[in-house]
Formats: structure tokens, sequence, C-alpha cells
């Protein structure tokens, strides 16, 4: 029993009552407000890990840009001297 540090025979039965519930509500939130932490921490990883996926993939879609405009400045270079 949770109240087994009371002597039962003291207290009356409204006040064990009252004691037990808050025992047990204490308990309860307290596992809540843990399992509320553990899925914000496990959200706040997953957001982290696709914020650094989605700058890798701006990263690589910024150099594919960057080569494409200078080889495409070239091509046309290429063109504009052998229509010459």
């Amino acid at each position: 029993m949770l109240l087994m540090w009371f002597p039962q025979t003291c207290l009356p039965l409204w006040v064990t009552e009252i004691i037990c519930f808050f025992l047990v509500t204490s308990n309860l939130t307290k596992w809540d407000q843990h399992d509320n932490d553990t899925r914000l921490d496990d959200r706040v990883d997953d957001i982290t890990k696709w914020k650094e996926t989605l700058e890798r993939c701006i990263a690589q879609t910024d150099a594919e840009i960057f080569v494409s405009s200078m080889f495409g400045g070239l091509r046309q270079l290429k063109f504009c001297a052998t229509k010459s």
C-alpha cells in the first residue's frame, strides 16, 4: 500500500484517501512530464537532422547551379566562336 509509512489507525479515512490520491496524481504527473520531455527531445533531434539534410541539399544545388552557369557561359562562347 502507498501509505505504509503512515499509521492508518491515527488518520481518518478521507485523509488517507486524499494523501493516496495526491501520491498517485503526483506520480502520474512526473511520468507525463518525462514522456513529454522525451517526445520533445526526439522531435528536436528529428528537426535538427532534417535541417542538416536540407542545408546539404541547398549547398549541392547551389554548386550545381554555379557549375551549370559556368559551363553554360562556355557553351555560348564556343557556339559564338564556331558561328563566326
